[in-house]
């Protein structure tokens, strides 16, 4: 005798599946907004270095196309999660869009599926069952949407990056590539790797242990610095790290070790120590609020100007107050005077004083000169700074101004309190300057033609490392020691002789 299925039955089962649906389609809005709530979900608790990181994919992809970057770089220590933190930025990427893309490369097939795809599948059986209905680890990929039918494509695929072939044609629309270890990674697939990117939904992340200098990875931190968002995750300060082990390897190695740097504080290994500043250093002074700087330390007020000496040059000038640069003004294409004049109304909507000491520091060198006399006239306290000039150096330990004014800034830099603007560009510029012992044992930090030829840049391209140069100028502290630095100009109004008219 046959029984009949109840109707009952039937629709219980499919209004159940329905309400199923609609909760998960309520959480997946929520998860789609906010990365934060995807962690939630998945009962992963993020420490501060993990939630930075989020933050900055999550304002990736939220920024406006035109402003994106479509490039991360994490580096790390061992210990403060880089794994567990990948696994969350790949499935939040893959839930944008029912027809995104993750893949997920790493140097060999076993570190992508055991390492990798073996965290996320420890990740995904611990999060709320809605995550486990719908996000489908299996032994080679991930499936999102719950099923295998309707969205064959949806979710995260793994791939080894032994042959630059294995990305070439992807161009999906929401594509999120992972280079997990991405020190390991050969340069060519790396290549081709950011040729995939070319929708405007695209985005690729770079995350590993700082290993190598001199591959792509160590680039992203350093001569390509301006093409990526970057943070480096220090074990020292890592909730998540045995601080037992890490006093270990600062007694078996000395923290001054490339070991001690490569797995505490995730900084790449000093094999050839010339770049004068860290960027480790200078992301942590980016990261201090300009307003609290602002109002300790040195007293001073001071200005840095560059002013651009081919067309696609840029005319820069920093402000500077305490330890922060409160304001800047970069521009291209205008006239010398321009930046000048930027500068006087800086000075004036900031409510600087005429009896406040206010240096204004100047690269006198080629147009320089021309413009000088606006400040003076104006009654300004004008250094005149030269670049390659050796008379007012104060320490002979430097061959010439440029090079003192690093070091002065290095100092400043290195302790991390100097509030600095959280500008790729400055930053990269700054972190790839390269300093070497000249015949008489002198510090000589390249001049910028060598800096451009060894980047294989063209002078007047726009290339040239003009904030950096006005940067280190703002924070020559030697101008405020002493009048010695510089030769002093003063406006003649000052000393009594009468301006002609």
């Amino acid at each position: 005798m046959r029984f009949r299925k109840s109707p009952g039955n039937e629709l219980r089962k499919a209004r159940a599946a329905n309400r199923v649906v609609a909760q998960w389609d309520k959480m997946y809005c929520d998860i789609r907004n906010e990365v934060r709530a995807l962690c939630h979900y998945m009962n992963f608790e993020p420490t501060w270095q993990q939630i930075d990181v989020l933050k900055i994919v999550e304002r990736e992809t939220q920024l406006p196309p035109s402003q994106r970057l479509k490039r991360i770089a994490v580096k790390s220590g061992q210990g403060p999660g880089k794994t567990a933190l990948s696994v969350i930025l790949m499935l939040w990427r893959a839930l944008q869009g029912k027809n995104a893309k993750g893949i997920v490369t790493a140097p060999t097939m076993v570190q992508a599926k055991d390492v990798w795809l073996g965290r996320a599948r420890q990740m995904i059986q611990a999060s709320h069952p809605l995550i486990r209905r719908f996000i489908i680890p299996t032994k080679s990929r991930i499936f999102c949407g719950g099923d295998t039918v309707t969205h064959p494509d949806w979710g995260i695929e793994l791939m080894a990056a032994s042959r630059p072939e294995n990305t070439q044609g992807r161009h999906d629309e929401y594509l999120t590539i992972l280079e997990e270890e991405a020190s390991g990674i050969e340069d060519p697939i790396d290549e081709q790797i950011k040729g995939t990117l070319t929708n405007e939904n695209s985005l690729l992340i770079k995350i590993g242990n700082p290993n190598f200098r001199d591959v792509h990875f160590f680039h992203a931190f350093n001569k390509d610095r301006a093409e990526y968002n970057t943070y480096t995750m220090n074990a020292e300060e890592s909730p998540m790290v045995d601080q037992g082990n890490v006093e270990k390897i600062a007694r078996e190695y000395g923290k001054d070790s490339d070991v001690y740097r490569v797995r505490v504080l995730g900084e790449f290994p000093l094999e050839n120590p010339n770049a004068v500043l860290s960027s480790d250093d200078l992301e942590a002074c980016a990261r201090l609020r300009p307003e609290v700087q602002a109002m300790i330390g040195p007293g001073f007020k001071q200005f840095g100007i560059d002013l651009a000496r081919f067309g696609g040059d840029e005319n820069v000038v920093y402000q500077r107050q305490g330890f922060a640069i409160i304001d800047h003004y970069i521009a291209r294409n205008v006239e010398p005077i321009e930046p000048i004049r930027h500068a006087l109304h800086m000075e004036k909507t900031t409510g600087w004083k005429k009896e406040d000491q206010v240096f204004w520091v100047i690269d006198a060198g080629g147009i320089g000169q021309g413009t000088l006399h606006v400040p003076i006239e104006e009654g300004k306290n004008v250094r005149e700074f030269h670049s390659a000039g050796t008379k007012y150096v104060q320490d002979d330990q430097f061959a010439d101004m440029i090079s003192e004014a690093y070091f002065h800034t290095k100092e400043v830099v290195k302790a991390r309190k100097l509030a600095i603007p959280n500008d790729p560009v400055l930053i990269q510029q700054l972190c790839t300057r390269l300093y070497s012992l000249n015949s008489k044992g002198q510090i000589k930090v390249e001049s910028k033609k060598e800096y451009l030829a060894r980047m294989g840049l063209p002078e007047g391209g726009g290339n040239s490392p003009d904030r950096a140069d006005a940067f280190v100028m703002c924070n020559y502290k030697q101008n405020v020691a002493d009048g010695r630095v510089g030769r002093v100009r003063k406006s003649k109004k000052s000393v009594g002789v009468r301006r002609r008219r």
